[in-house]
């Protein structure tokens, strides 16, 4: 290696078993708990301040809000049957 200024760290190495996965979960976990709480506070702003009824626009978001919770899930559940595999 030299002392460029353009070298740039990589990171933990693959090969010495350095994982973030704790780190990943924590984040996405934290993330889909937060926009949860976003999308509650939404519909029930909507619905019962507003009186807005429910349009395409709320269907939407909440089918996107279930796909990152599928999403979520699935960081999870790697994450746990990675870690009991030894890997």
């Amino acid at each position: 290696m030299s002392d460029s200024p353009l070298d740039i760290p990589t990171g933990p190495s693959p090969i010495t078993g350095e994982s973030r996965s704790e780190k990943i979960v924590a984040i996405v976990s934290a993330m889909m708990a937060l926009a949860s709480l976003v999308l509650l506070v939404r519909i029930w702003t909507r619905f019962r301040i507003q009186g807005i009824p429910s349009g395409a626009d709320e269907w939407s978001i909440l089918a996107s809000w279930a796909f990152s919770m599928a999403f979520t899930i699935n960081v999870c559940l790697r994450k746990f049957y990675s870690a009991s595999r030894g890997r």
